[in-house]
């Protein structure tokens, strides 16, 4: 991952995350009061 952030594409791809996923995180967390997550997917969730 440490250097996959480093390239250009890697930046690329990290800042289009921070734009979409985290939002969603910090929401989660601040008014749903969520701070952890235990399961991935759909089928375990």
């Amino acid at each position: 991952m440490k250097w996959d952030l480093h390239s250009d594409k890697g930046k690329r791809i990290y800042g289009h995350r921070i734009s979409v996923v985290e939002p969603v995180f910090g929401n989660l967390e601040s008014n749903k009061n969520l701070k952890r997550f235990n399961l991935r997917g759909l089928k375990k969730s």
